[in-house]
């Protein structure tokens, strides 16, 4: 057994670890939330990969989505899990583009659809996942 290249692969994982953690590194962008707007980065702003993205999330029709973006405060989040409960709650809504749950300022930034869905409808689902939003 090699333990020079075990030591390399566990540095390597480990700074990849923190990369990701911190929103960092090629289509980072620096946004903990995740994008389903057509490009594999985290957050709407994915910078990274050749420069900042400025095109709109589109369909599967590659039709362009007009997108709206509503902040909620959500009581109740006192941990990892609630912000991955939390983020399960909103991808299974259709039309929900991008969420970014911040455990620091308890709140959440969903990018949706409108045409889809509605904030009242985002509520419903933080709510249902077992935490209070405002």
């Amino acid at each position: 057994m090699d333990w020079g290249n075990i030591g390399i692969f566990l540095v390597f994982g480990a700074f990849m670890f923190f990369m990701h953690r911190n929103g960092g590194g090629c289509c980072g962008g620096g946004s903990h939330g995740h994008d389903h707007g057509g490009h594999s980065g985290h957050g709407m702003n994915g910078g990274g990969c050749g420069g900042e993205r400025s095109e709109q999330p589109k369909n599967h029709n590659g039709q362009t989505i007009n997108t709206q973006q509503a902040t909620l405060a959500v009581a109740g989040m006192t941990c990892g899990h609630c912000v991955q409960s939390v983020e399960k709650a909103l991808f299974a809504i259709k039309g929900v583009v991008s969420v970014d749950v911040s455990l620091e300022t308890n709140s959440v930034k969903a990018t949706y659809d409108p045409e889809m869905t509605t904030v009242n409808e985002l509520k419903a689902a933080i709510r249902n996942a077992g935490y209070n939003p405002r």
